[in-house]
Order: structure tokens, then sequence, then C-alpha cells
């Protein structure tokens, strides 16, 4: 560059500053002289930055899961079953022997329940897991203390987390200790080898604590079911190592036997497995027994949405009151372009007039999102915050640029295109032609609206429905012991039930007592053969199995339609029978017809037949997202003696419980005093809000974000109908003293309202009505949309609208008609 080109660079510099100067003077008076439409703008607006920012927030938390382990990319998750994410324990060894491109496999094991003792201090640990000694090396978890190589390598090792350190031990070391567990001998103990860093809550792997994997009992068979997690080399494809193990999984069981029939050696030649990445776990795995609480995907584009139309529609806002103020502003255009100003410049004032508002309201979104959150984080169940770091700034503030330039954009070209002439001459013509654009970010605003309220109202009517349903069994006042820990040695329950139960049935608040391997609100994966006997085309169905006693359905109120109950406490395992729900019964063709033979094969128990005795009711074990399955009820007591008695199930009298409860403390202090006491009630298996925490959080999110949208619709409206009253001010003085009536001129006013917000409710329907249908889908039992609850939604926004735009016709029609026309 020559030197005149460089001595003109200074100049150039002062002159592009004093433009942007001017241009933000001008966007700095305008607000000043038009406080309220300022007002309205920036509030609209910091309102949609601060729903989307909040929702941004959301979203970010859930796309972080397992991300912050090393080697994240690399991680997999094997899986051998059709609807659980568990896989044949005995593969894991073999995988990485036979598969060069397998570095190393996590083998993971839940422990149900645990109890842990540290001389006087017992308490029921519910997040332990079993894990093998690679579990370090794969997953990025630290230890405060320990060596992550060797922490499980010993058979009696335990890492625990620090919580759990200041439980058992206070302020204590805790390396090295010992814990004790009952159960399952007398002198079981594990040592502690390491103490677990904070766990990231946004891990899909979460656990209090680890116990070696060479303490899990149950060996290598295949019938064992265990979580594993492959790690591939570097340069490993997954989808090259799917196809592999698609040929090599059917010869790692059992080879053909002599008699094995067609169908069993077919199904062993396919079969079903998963691989699927670590990261995409958290929102693509929807299995049962799930290590942790997934959410899905659909949900995130979901909430996405939402975010995005409220900012569209504080953007319409925006873009309604500055193209309906273009008459007020046509004047200045006009002056500027006979004084020489060019198109791009007038483009560039408006567009910095809309990008300052845009920045003035982000600044003040971030403010309201700072004082929401800790609303937001109860809603959602989550510790959201804002990270002020410089990247996440600059990304912020890149979108309030872009959000004011879209914002912007159409006021600018609009106002900068109309001729000098035409607006000197006639300053209502630029309002006039902006005309049919503000009507349709109106109908566009409304839409959203509505469909917003439309679809929380289902919502929230489905969850009524949840919580009103009927679950074919009584919860209130069912309280549930843990037996576990009292099923072996000198305290077993074999043998001495009905001693127990007859200590307790002598306090008179308790009402009944059963003895049972699970309750409602829990789900057993496993299930058992059963074939009816004698009976043509009969073919075998697997039914999951529950262990009770004589009073179970008593003490839960289950009601039997058909035959008869157990008629004693103990029966032998040639001749005990069984109970069926309702769709067993289906499921067997049987009807409600008792006293069939049935024929039932237990897996590793040995085979047996019995009668059909009787037909319970269908009740539901899950949430209303499964339909009820087939359950078998077995009386069975010497196999709930040696591993199936999980559950002491009570029923207390309501009006006296917590003496009760206390009764059954001392009591259980005499059956057996060296276990920890740990009692539950059966409605909180059945809790609303654990069950339906999604939906719960749906409606949270979707009402609060409905309702913010309707507050941005209706600020807009405001500032719109303020502006047309404002503007057919002498037309309304003129027809009050022709002798109108305010009531006329407010009817004259709100029409033209009143039909664009009933052509968004027409538009609005049908998109709410197919999104609402396509969630209630993921229920097998559900509401009917109903017409009525969209009809509501409709009466309540043209209801809030013509309330909006009548308070503000009111008052143009109550001024004095005089003052009005003697306004130039």
């Amino acid at each position: 560059m020559d030197g005149s080109g460089t001595r003109n660079l200074p100049f150039f510099g002062f002159w592009t500053f004093a433009m942007f100067r001017n241009y933000l003077l001008i966007a700095i008076r305008n607000m000043r002289r038009y406080k309220l439409y300022s007002a309205i703008n920036i509030v609209g607006l910091a309102v949609g930055f601060a729903c989307c920012l909040m929702i941004g927030l959301l979203i970010e938390n859930e796309l972080r899961y397992d991300r912050f382990h090393r080697f994240a990319d690399r991680i997999y998750r094997f899986s051998t079953s059709e609807n659980m994410p568990y896989a044949n324990a005995h593969l894991g060894p073999r995988l990485v022997t036979d598969f060069p491109e397998i570095e190393n496999v996590v083998r993971i094991k839940r422990i149900s329940r645990m109890l842990l003792t540290y001389k006087d201090r017992k308490f029921h640990e519910e997040e332990l897991l079993f894990a093998t000694q690679s579990f370090f090396d794969v997953f990025s978890f630290s230890l405060v203390q320990g060596d992550p190589k060797t922490a499980l390598a010993s058979p009696d090792a335990i890492v625990i987390s620090q919580d759990m350190g200041r439980r058992y031990f206070g302020d204590v070391d805790p390396i090295g200790k010992r814990l004790l567990m009952p159960g399952r001998s007398d002198t079981t103990t594990y040592q502690v080898t390491g103490v677990l860093d904070e766990i990231p809550g946004y891990s899909h792997v979460a656990f209090e604590g680890l116990v070696s994997y060479a303490d899990y009992s149950v060996g290598e068979r295949a019938e064992a079911l265990v979580y594993t997690y492959l790690l591939l080399d570097v340069s490993a494809s997954a989808q090259k190592l799917e196809g592999k193990l698609r040929d090599w999984l059917p010869l790692q069981f059992t080879p053909n036997e002599p008699d094995e029939s067609s169908e069993s050696r077919a199904a062993r030649s396919v079969r079903p497995f998963r691989l699927m990445s670590l990261t995409d776990i958290h929102l693509h795995s929807h299995l049962e027994h799930e290590l942790g609480a997934n959410r899905d995907i659909n949900e995130l584009y979901l909430f996405g949405s939402v975010g995005v139309l409220i900012l569209v529609i504080a953007c319409a806002n925006y873009m309604n009151l500055a193209t309906a103020r273009s008459a007020n502003r046509a004047r200045e255009v006009g002056l500027r372009k006979v004084a020489g100003a060019h198109r791009g410049q007038l483009i560039r004032q408006f567009l910095g007039e809309a990008v300052t508002v845009a920045f003035l309201a982000f600044t003040v979104a971030v403010m309201l999102t700072e004082m929401s959150l800790p609303f937001l984080n109860a809603a959602v169940g989550r510790s959201l915050s804002i990270t002020y770091g410089g990247r996440y700034l600059c990304i912020l503030g890149a979108a309030a640029l872009v959000v004011g330039i879209l914002a912007g954009r159409y006021p600018a070209l609009f106002l900068s295109h109309v001729s000098p002439s035409s607006m000197l001459k006639d300053l209502s013509t630029a309002a006039h032609r902006s005309a049919g654009f503000r009507k349709g970010l109106v109908i566009l605003q409304f839409a959203i609206s509505i469909g917003l309220v439309a679809t929380t109202a289902v919502v929230m009517r489905q969850l009524h429905f949840l919580r009103a349903k009927n679950l074919g069994f009584d919860a209130r006042g069912v309280v549930i012991l843990n037996t576990q820990g009292i099923k072996y040695g000198a305290y077993s329950m074999e043998g001495r039930y009905q001693t127990i139960k007859n200590e307790l049935m002598r306090n008179p608040n308790i009402l009944n007592v059963s003895l049972a391997s699970f309750v409602p609100g829990e789900d057993p994966w496993t299930g058992s053969k059963y074939k009816l006997m004698g009976a043509t085309g009969s073919k075998e169905a697997t039914i999951k199995t529950w262990y009770i006693d004589q009073d179970y359905l008593e003490t839960l109120g289950v009601n039997l339609v058909a035959g008869r109950n157990f008629a004693s406490a103990f029966a032998t395992k040639s001749s005990d029978g069984v109970i069926l729900n309702e769709s067993a019964a289906r499921l067997l063709g049987i009807g409600r017809n008792t006293g069939q033979t049935v024929h039932m094969n237990f897996g590793n128990i040995v085979e047996s037949t019995g009668e059909i005795l009787g037909i319970v009711q269908d009740f539901h074990i899950r949430s209303l997202h499964h339909r009820i399955e087939p359950l078998a009820l077995r009386l069975h007591l010497d196999n709930l003696g040696v591993g199936h008695a999980r559950h002491l199930v009570a029923r207390l009298r309501p009006d006296n419980v917590p003496p009760t409860l206390q009764f059954l403390r001392d009591k259980w202090a005499e059956i057996a005093p060296s276990q920890h006491f740990s009692y539950t009630f059966l409605d909180s298996y059945f809790d609303f809000d654990q069950l339906y925490r999604n939906e719960t959080r749906l409606m949270n999110v979707f009402g609060t974000f409905s309702g913010l949208a309707i507050f941005v619709s209706f600020l807009g409206m405001f500032g719109l109908a303020s502006f047309t009253a404002e503007r057919r001010a002498k037309e309304i003085g003129i027809r009050r003293v022709l002798g109108a009536s305010a009531f006329s001129v407010v009817a004259l006013l709100s029409k033209d309202f009143a039909k664009l917000v009933i052509i968004a409710i027409v538009i609005a329907w049908p998109v709410a009505y197919y999104t609402s249908d396509t969630w209630l889908q993921t229920f097998a039992y559900r509401i009917d949309v109903g017409w009525w609850t969209f009809a509501l939604s409709g009466a309540l926004a043209l209801g809030i609208a013509l309330l909006t735009v009548g308070w503000q016709a009111a008052r143009a029609a109550r001024a004095n008609p005089a003052d009005v026309l003697r306004q130039e």
C-alpha cells in the first residue's frame, strides 16, 4: 500500500467509529422517545433469550453424559438380551481372547441391597456394584485414596464413596478398614482399598461403591447375566466387530445335543446382541434394568423446539412493532434519503438499532436466567449453572447478534426501500404496506402459544389419570421389611416364619402379615416356563413368577376372581399349585377356568406339575407405560427360605402407625438382634414423582415455557393494540363525535385481532393433536386426547387477546374527542 493509503487508515477508522457512535445514539434516542415499545421489545426478547438459555443448559447437560471418560469414544456396551442391557457372564474373558481389537472388558453386576456393618454402625446400601479389576482401566472414575490399578484385585476388596466413608468411619482414614456383610456368612468382610472421588452427575453408571467381581458367586454360567463394557483398540471399527460377533456368538453356547429340538437349535443359531457406544446410552437406550435413569433424545428435540419457538415469538414481536411504527419513522427516513443517505446506510442504522436492543435484552436475559435457575433445577432435578468462560460468552454473544440481525432485517429492508416522495406525502403508506406481514406474525405467535398450551393441558390430564388410576391393589398402610439379612444361619426364616407371624399378629394394629419374594413396584425379569397339560395344541409360555404365602393376596388387597387361595402356609414341591393373574390365564387360554394341571419348568429348580388353584384380577407391578404382564403366584416357602424370602409384608392400621413401627423395630431386635432394621412403605415403590419423573419434568418444562410463550405473545399484542389505538385515535374521535358508543369502538378494534387469533387456533389444533397423540402412545394406559382440551386452550387464548385489545380500545374510546381532534 502506498504512503497516501497508509495515512488515510486512521481517518477511515475514525469515520467508522463516528458512524457507529451515531447509529448507537439514534438507537438510544428512539428507545427513550418510545419507552413503552422499547420496553416491550426488550422484555419480550429477554424472556425469549432466557428460555433459550435455560433450555440450552438443560440440553447441554444431557449431551455431556459419559463424555468425561478418557476413552469415551472407544467404549461400547455389549448385550445379548433382547430387552435388557445384559450379556452372558461367561462371554467376557472370551471376547478379549478371541478378538484382538478388544483391549479390555469390564463386567458389572448390580447389587440390589447389601447390609454393611462396621462396629455398631449398620446401613443398607442400595447402590453397590460388583465390578472386575479392569473397571478403572476402562472408565475414568478417579480415587482420592487408593491405587485404581489394584483397588479391585483382591476378592475381598471394596471401594467406597466419600459419603460412605463418613457414615461408617467418621473422620478416621477408611483405607484398610473392614466392613462386615452379615448374611453371606458370619465372617465375610470386605477390606476398603479405595475411596472414590465425586462421581459426575452426568454419568449413566451411578453407584456408591464397588465390590470386587471375584466375590460374585454366580461363577461363569451361561445363565448369569451382567453388564459388559468393551474397550476397543484405537484403530478398531465397531461396525466390523459387529459382523464378527454375529458369527462368533452362537458358537459360545451349548453345542447340539442328540435330542435337541429343531426349534431350540434354530434359536441357538441366531443370538440377539447389541453393541452400543457409551456416549449413546443415556439418550438412545431404553431397555429394562438400565444402570441409570436414561432420557429420550426426542425430549431434547422437543425442549429445543420450545425454546426456539419462544424466541421466534419474541422476534416476531420486534418485527411487528418495528413495522407498525414505520409511519412514525417515515419522515425521518425520507429526510435522510433527500439529504443523500443511501439505502445501505439506512439498513445498517436499523440493523444497528435491532442489535442494540438484542444485546440489551440478552443482558437482561442472563440476569433472569441466574434468578430462575434454582427453580428450574428443582423442576428438572438437575444442577445447572451458567459457565462464564470466554468461549461460552462468545457463542452466546454471537447468538444475540444473529437474533438482532434476524429480528431487524425485515424492518430495515422495508423502511429503507420506500421512496422519499411517498413517505413525505403520506406518512401512513409504510404502515399500510406492512399490515399483511404483521397479521402473519400475529397468527404465527398465537399458533405457537395455543399449541404449547394445548399440549401442556394434555400432559397434565395424562398425569392426573396416572395418579388416579386403580392399580389393582391397596398400597395404603402396607409396610415392607427387608428379610434378606435374616434368611441364613441362626436367624433363618425357614421353619420360623409361622412363629414370627404369630408374634407380629399379637399387635392389634397389625392387620395382616405375609412373606413374599416380590412386591408391586419391583420388576423381576426372570420368568418360568408353563405349559398346560392335557390340552391339544398347548404351547409353552414364559410367565413371571413370584413366591408368596397364603396371606399375600389379603395383605395387598388383590382380588381373587376365580378359584381359591392357597390353603396352607407350607407346601411340598410335588403337590403345590399356582395362582395366575388374568393376563397369564389368557396367555394359557383357560379364561377363568381353574383346576387344570400345568407343567412348570423353573430352570435350575426341579421341574414340577401343579394345579391352577385360582385366578386373581390383573394388578400393576410396573408403571403405566407398560401393559400388565402375565404373572404366576406360587406357594413355595421352602424356596423362600433359601433365597426368595426378600420381604416381610405387613398391613398396618392407618390411625396408629408410629407406635406400630416402634413395635416392629423392637420385635425385629428379638428376631434378628444382629441385623439392621429397615422398612419402607409399599406406596413408595409406586411413588408418583419417581415412576413418572420424566413426565413430571416434561409437564413442568412445558407448563413454564408455555406460560412464558403466552406472556411474550400477549406482550406483543399489547404493544400492537396500543399502537393501533394511537394510530386510529382521530378516527375514533370522529366516530365518538358522530354518536358511536364506546362498546362499538371496542368491538371495531377487537374484531380484527379476534380474526387473527381464530386463524391461529385453526392452525395450532392439528399440530398440537398430532404431538399430543404421539406422546400418549408411549403409555399402555392413557387418556383420549379429547376435543374439549383444544377448545379450552383456544378459548383461553381468544379471551386473553380480547381482554388485552379491549382494554386498549376502551382507553381510546374514553378519551375526549375534542382533545384528540385538536392534535396535529
